[in-house]
């Protein structure tokens, strides 16, 4: 790994930046491939507290990135729990209007 600090705690990071910064953190995850299984159970680990973030980008990125991650991971048992938690939201996501994903940041289709 390359910087071991950053990819492996993308949360200190986040505290510093505001929601787009967030998403640009967690969309550069998406161009790093895990050299094992520990690192994306790790990083799978740290960002899966986005998942209950009020901005819906946030939260749809951060699936993006879980779901990235877990082609890397070999603990069925995280793959399942993570798999559940990116339940609720995207159920929430989903039950949500148009423009209400539109004013959270993500551009819906009609």
């Amino acid at each position: 790994m390359s910087d071991d600090r950053l990819i492996c705690n993308p949360p200190s990071a986040y505290t510093r930046y505001k929601r787009w910064g967030q998403i640009y953190i967690l969309d550069a995850l998406l161009r790093y491939v895990p050299e094992t299984h520990a690192d994306a159970e790790l990083i799978g680990e740290r960002i899966s507290v986005q998942l209950q973030h009020a901005n819906s980008a946030v939260v749809l990125t951060t699936i993006k990135v879980l779901l990235y991650l877990m082609n890397y991971m070999d603990n069925k048992k995280l793959v399942e729990h993570i798999c559940k938690k990116m339940g609720p939201p995207l159920g929430t996501r989903v039950s949500l209007s148009p423009f209400c994903l539109s004013v959270n940041g993500v551009v819906a289709a009609k």
